[in-house]
């Protein structure tokens, strides 16, 4: 599994602290027309697109002060490929669901899964949160793609560049991105990341889930 190094990204996170902090304008103060929102107010994640596809986990949490994380209600781009209903995702459920024990041991769901039907070279992707100190994996299955591309990209507000936080290329199916027990550990500040499922051979219906722990 390739990953970004610890260095770099510790670099990336001053740099792009710094260009918001300096890009940043003084909030106006507070008055009757113009009400300040409290610190750490609840945020309510995972609005669904206009496709019905729901974008990211639907969790609430605590919004941090970040200036590199953006509000997840922002539903993603979901890739190329046609998305469907998780629950009608047939066999590629059920090799998912069936496999996702020894692929992800030891860890449960993050939010909901994402499925679509795919042609040849085509993505689905969705955002999810990332927490401090938690691991992600995440396991990708339909019965007739032959080979896969997983990648785990950071997220970034208001800078535009998004470094890959870990890629791999799989063949057969299921796949996993960090599978069998070494997940993807994250342990920087709350952030957000895209995960993008790529079809490198085969096609047909194919379903992903992250799991965290």
């Amino acid at each position: 599994m390739k990953t970004i190094s610890r260095s770099a990204l510790v670099a990336f996170l001053a740099l792009a602290a710094s260009a918001c902090t300096a890009s940043s304008p003084t909030p106006p103060p507070a008055t009757a027309g113009n009400p300040a929102a409290a610190p750490g107010a609840p945020v309510a994640y995972g609005a669904p697109n206009a496709q019905g596809v729901q974008g990211a986990p639907g969790i609430v949490g605590t919004s941090p002060a970040n200036a590199l994380v953006s509000p997840l209600g922002i539903a993603p781009a979901n890739g190329t490929a046609q998305p469907i209903d998780p629950t009608l995702a047939g066999a590629a459920g059920a090799l998912l669901d069936r496999f996702a024990g020894s692929l992800a041991p030891g860890m449960s769901r993050e939010g909901a899964p994402i499925a679509a039907n795919f042609q040849t070279g085509q993505t689905m992707e969705q955002i999810i949160p990332l927490q401090t100190g938690r691991c992600y994996t995440v396991v990708a299955a339909g019965p007739t793609v032959q080979s896969w591309d997983l990648s785990l990209i950071l997220v970034t507000n208001p800078v535009p560049l998004q470094p890959v936080l870990a890629h791999e290329t799989r063949n057969g199916t299921p796949a996993a991105l960090a599978g069998s027990g070494n997940c993807f550990k994250w342990n920087f500040l709350p952030a957000q990341a895209r995960v993008v499922v790529r079809v490198d051979q085969g096609g047909g219906v194919a379903v992903a889930q992250v799991y965290g722990k």
